[in-house]
């Protein structure tokens, strides 16, 4: 037998827990090489211990919040602050720091500067009547002129400023000189009465409740009487005149009216009445003073009127007649045959100007007129005065400004056109002068043309035109006239035309008259056979074949064709014509087709086409 022995350990399982801190943001790498950055616990397998046991491992990651810091400070003006870097600053301002905290993370630190402005006080305005005092705020007291500083501590502990201006005033004394007209009485300053010489002191409250004296030394002086001369309570003068006023009974005068005056100061002013009113005049001496017065009524000068007219024709006579005043008088005038009429009849030989006055009460007033003496003119008239009948001719007039025809017209020369002899009238106007003469304008008469009547004609034909009346006569148009001077040509027209002619009688008038010949498209002349007969021993015109008419061509073109549509013959000439044969032998007896085309002379095509019969 053997022994064997077994001892057996039983080792527990390996289990830990690891806490780490971390900053905000900051990463931390676990042992299996993970990388985190967030708080929690994280399981970690390790495999076996020594002991071959299990083990595992739990970290456990706490993340710590950054801290920030607002901070807000005051300042007093002038001041200064020490920063957490050590700097030392006193504006306003913003400043931001960033710090190491006891657990090694970074920690925000802000901030907020705000200085206070320095505080001056509301500034003091002191007035100090003569022996006062006056308390600053810092409680100093003061009685003299001055600007003085008070520095105090706010609630804030800063210092604050006010300036008290401090005003002492002087005692008030105060003398015056016064003058009074005996009869009155006077108000010292402090509203008492007196009448009489004197010195006298009034204390008064000046407007800063300081007492002031007023020392008023019065004297009373006798009065004035003051006088307008003329002295007269009122007058009556004529519109222009100039009145003279004398004033007496003072030293200084001054003078006030509505009207014109040569002067407001003096004794003696001339015065200038326009309208009625017042004159006034104040005297004053030592201080004395009076007035007058004086009532001007003006009254208006006489409005004289001439009634006449402005200008007359030599040799013409007119009334004159004046009035606007009680009683008239006229200037002297070599054509007024009365001077104290209103009425006068004149008959100047040259421009003349008159002047009458008249009278109302005391009051004289004047007035001209101009009358005006023109030449009058000499009308004539010349220009053709023989013409025929409905003819154009020019009047010329002279001897005037302006001229009136009794044809209404106003210009200095006329186109009259007279059917029959017409007598012609003329104003010549020179001014408001005229002079009126005729004009004699004989009218020859034109004869009396005729001619055919209307009518019509075909393409080619022809018409005898006609004319009576005249003694030469002449035609337009003159194309297609066999004459064009004669009074009877041949007109063979291409067109429908209108001839007109012009015929002249034996005093050279003329006149004229017109016919219409209307030319129809169809040529009268135009013919083409629908047969012939060749060397038939016929007429000559029956042994060739071709178009009539070739008065009414201005080019052609004639074409035959067999049967077969084989060109026979050709021509371009109406003298051409066919003789029955083709290629220099004779064509056998049938029908044939033929074409014929044109131009008219009158510029229109023309076409045929028909069948002609050869007959051997």
């Amino acid at each position: 037998d053997s022994l064997i022995i077994n001892n057996v350990n039983v080792w527990p399982n390996y289990n830990d827990t690891i806490q780490v801190v971390i900053c905000n943001d900051e990463l931390y790498e676990l042992p299996n090489g993970v990388v985190v950055s967030d708080e929690g616990d994280y399981v970690q397998f390790e495999g076996q211990s020594a002991n071959g046991c299990d083990s595992t491992f739990v970290i456990t990651v706490i993340e710590l919040d950054p801290i920030v810091q607002e901070v807000v400070e005051n300042l007093c003006y002038n001041g200064a602050y020490l920063l957490p870097d050590g700097t030392s600053v006193g504006e306003n301002g913003l400043y931001e720091f960033v710090l190491t905290s006891s657990t090694g993370c970074d920690s925000l630190v802000s901030i907020q500067l705000e200085v206070s402005d320095q505080i001056f006080g509301e500034p003091e305005q002191v007035l100090l009547c003569f022996g006062e005092t006056h308390i600053l705020p810092n409680g100093e007291v003061i009685s003299g002129n001055g600007e003085y500083t008070s520095v105090l501590s706010t609630s804030a502990g800063c210092d604050s400023l006010i300036v008290s201006s401090v005003v002492a005033l002087d005692y008030i004394f105060t003398e015056v000189s016064a003058f009074a007209c005996q009869g009155e009485t006077y108000t010292l300053p402090n509203g008492q009465s007196v009448s009489n010489n004197g010195v006298f002191q009034s204390t008064l409250i000046n407007e800063v409740g300081c007492d002031s004296t007023v020392q008023v030394t019065l004297t009373f002086t006798p009065q004035v009487m003051v006088s307008i001369i003329p002295e007269v309570d009122s007058l009556s003068v004529c519109s222009g005149d100039t009145l003279l006023l004398i004033a007496d009974g003072a030293s200084f005068f001054d003078w006030d009216s509505a009207n014109p005056l040569s002067s407001a100061e003096g004794a003696v002013i001339e015065a200038y009445p326009t309208t009625d009113g017042f004159i006034t005049v104040s005297g004053s001496n030592e201080g004395c003073s009076a007035t007058d017065s004086i009532y001007v009524s003006v009254n208006a000068l006489p409005e004289m009127q001439i009634v006449a007219p402005d200008a007359i024709c030599m040799g013409d006579s007119v009334v004159i007649s004046a009035g606007g005043a009680d009683s008239i008088v006229w200037m002297n005038n070599d054509y007024l045959p009365c001077l104290t009429c209103a009425d006068n009849t004149v008959s100047p030989s040259e421009s003349t100007v008159f002047m009458v006055g008249g009278y109302n009460g005391e009051c004289f007033g004047t007035t001209s007129f101009t009358m005006e003496v023109q030449a009058l003119p000499v009308a004539s008239v010349f220009g053709d005065t023989l013409v025929c009948a409905f003819s154009a001719t020019e009047l010329y007039a002279t001897g005037g400004e302006s001229y009136v025809w009794s044809t209404g017209e106003t210009t200095s020369s006329i186109s009259v056109e007279p059917g029959a002899t017409t007598i012609y009238q003329v104003i010549a106007l020179s001014g408001i002068c005229a002079d009126t003469t005729v004009v004699t304008v004989e009218a020859i008469p034109l004869p009396d043309v005729t001619t055919n009547n209307d009518t019509t004609i075909t393409l080619g034909g022809d018409v005898q035109l006609f004319a009576t009346g005249g003694v030469n006569y002449s035609w337009s148009p003159a194309t297609d006239l066999s004459c064009s001077v004669c009074f009877n040509p041949i007109a063979i027209p291409s067109e429908t035309t209108v001839y007109c002619v012009e015929a002249v009688s034996d005093r050279g008038c003329a006149d004229t008259a017109c016919v219409r010949i209307e030319v129809t498209d169809e040529c009268e002349t135009f013919f083409i056979p629908n047969a012939f007969a060749p060397e038939r021993g016929g007429h000559e015109l029956n042994d060739c074949f071709r178009p009539f008419g070739e008065e009414c061509f201005a080019s052609m073109r004639m074409r035959v064709f067999d049967r077969w549509g084989e060109l026979v013959f050709e021509s371009t000439s109406f003298d051409e014509c066919w003789d029955g044969s083709y290629q220099g032998k004779k064509v056998n007896a049938g029908v044939f087709v033929y074409y014929f085309d044109g131009l008219l002379i009158n510029g229109d095509p023309f076409y045929r086409k028909g069948n002609v019969t050869v007959i051997r």
